[in-house]
């Protein structure tokens, strides 16, 4: 069998058991070697409503009776949506700085948000009501929960100052009450925090790392530098789940655990995905956890991209095995969410069966579990469980031992030609040409797909059109090739 390998655009293709094209695809078990499902598309619900302009930062909170919201801030407004993409604006009259973000936190019963230029205000998640500013508190530019306080990070125009609220009462930044202030003269400047677990929370600069430990007495915490020339380079770029803070800096995606740091993407798409990043796309890269899949889905913005605002692409890692898929598809934020769950009669709200965007059997309808959605191009919201997206496979380069013809190939996958999923087979002469791609070739009932082609190194290529149901791919098997040579 010819694998499809891990994703690993950074290695030369004549690496055995990878490949240098994978996309819209998930990571799957596979006893034997890799396996690969088909990734969904964004659904929106015919209940969604747009945002009136580009989403300027986003939080998904909890209520005390396990409902889900998100909320989701503009450059002037801040807006509530709810799991069937339905908008209610909460708060407007903000000016967040041009290239600047809305931070956001839950602390108890309340949404905490700030940006640099309208300060810390709150909003009630159990009764509603206005927003309403925090007196007294800081201009700050990042906030997180930290061991019962709120922590603001570059506050009042000093970049590199931390400052946190009383404990339990993020709304006094004042007196005896609340913690010192923290500056830190080394690092450079602060861009975002996040707790680990009960005792330990991380506190990232442009130019290093800190460790923060629980003291339970009134210093509340203690910090420790234990990571220079390492950093964060923007803030949504920075993941915290599973008691890791997954973070980007200039060579690439990285992960800790509060006592080492792990590039997690090093000799896999690191080098490719900094040369692909547009002017300014390190900072903007932008990170989401995508709990029942358990992987961290980044979007980011590459060269020659046309609307600095909807990000084209987007990367997956797989917590669990460590590696990566690409992802072509368009968002204006990520945000994770769960459904209050629904039952086949209340469908009947968002139309005919037939026009749903999600299958009947999806987790979408089923409630209680967060999942992955996003901003779609036109400021929707949506769950990523639509549609199967177009899916690309290829094996890695494979160098017989003299020129060879393939005459046909078994494909391990239940992508039927049917549906119009289809082969195609690369040749060329050497390992330094271009491959020359082959017409495609529909796969019969049987698995076999009758490519023709000759060279001396070849790829297999396995297409499938958006929109078919499939559920696995593993690979090429059964080569059926003329001539000498082929091993």
């Amino acid at each position: 069998m010819i694998p499809i390998g891990f994703y690993r655009p950074d290695l030369a293709e004549s690496n055995p058991g990878v490949s240098l094209t994978v996309l819209n695809a998930i990571l799957q078990s596979d006893a034997v070697g890799v396996a690969y499902g088909p990734h969904p598309s964004i659904g929106v619900l015919s209940t969604a409503q747009a945002l009136p302009s580009a989403p300027r930062g986003a939080i998904s909170v909890v209520t005390r009776a396990g409902l889900y919201l998100a909320f989701i801030g503009t450059a002037d407004k801040l807006f509530k949506v709810a799991a069937d993409g339905s908008v209610t604006e909460i708060g407007s009259g903000y000016a967040v700085p041009a290239g600047d973000q809305w931070s956001f936190a839950q602390f108890g019963d309340y949404l905490y948000a700030t940006n640099t230029f309208d300060g810390l205000i709150r909003y009630n998640l159990e009764s509603g009501g206005a927003v309403a500013a925090v007196a007294g508190a800081p201009r700050g530019r990042f906030i997180f929960p930290l061991f019962n306080t709120l922590a603001m990070l570059d506050c009042d125009g000093n970049n590199r100052l931390m400052q946190t609220s009383k404990i339990n009462d993020p709304t006094v930044w004042s007196g005896d009450a609340s913690n010192t202030y923290q500056e830190f003269t080394e690092g450079e400047e602060l861009i975002a925090g996040g707790e680990l677990g009960e005792s330990y929370a991380v506190v990232f600069q442009r130019n290093a790392i800190r460790l923060l430990t629980r003291t339970r007495d009134r210093t509340i915490f203690t910090s420790d530098l234990y990571a220079s020339g390492i950093g964060a380079q923007g803030a949504a770029g920075v993941v915290i789940a599973r008691g890791f803070a997954y973070f980007i800096d200039t060579d690439g995606p990285h992960r800790t655990d509060g006592a080492s740091v792990v590039p997690i993407g090093k000799d896999k798409i690191s080098a490719t995905l900094i040369k692909s990043l547009a002017s300014g796309g390190l900072t903007s890269m932008e990170g989401a956890y995508d709990p029942p899949n358990n992987r961290i889905v980044y979007r980011y913005m590459t060269n020659g991209v046309v609307d600095p605002e909807i990000f084209e692409d987007a990367l997956a890692y797989d917590v669990l095995k460590g590696e990566w898929v690409p992802l072509s598809i368009k968002t204006a934020a990520l945000v994770a969410l769960a459904s209050p769950g629904y039952s086949l009669d209340e469908l009947d709200a968002f139309g005919p069966l037939d026009g749903l965007p999600y299958s009947l059997d999806s987790r979408a309808w089923k409630g209680g579990e967060p999942r992955l959605g996003a901003i779609d191009e036109h400021f929707k919201f949506g769950f990523m469980s639509g549609a199967n997206l177009a899916c690309r496979l290829e094996t890695g380069a494979q160098r017989s031992g003299g020129a060879q013809r393939i005459t046909g190939t078994t494909v391990l996958t239940d992508a039927l030609g049917a549906d119009g999923a289809a082969v195609r087979l690369g040749f060329k002469q050497k390992l330094g040409d271009a491959m020359i791609w082959g017409d495609p070739v529909l796969i019969d009932d049987n698995g076999f797909a009758p490519v023709d082609e000759a060279g001396m190194v070849m790829s297999l290529r396995l297409d499938v059109p958006a929109g078919v149901e499939w559920t696995f791919m593993r690979g090429f098997d059964g080569i059926e090739a003329g001539g000498q040579g082929w091993r």
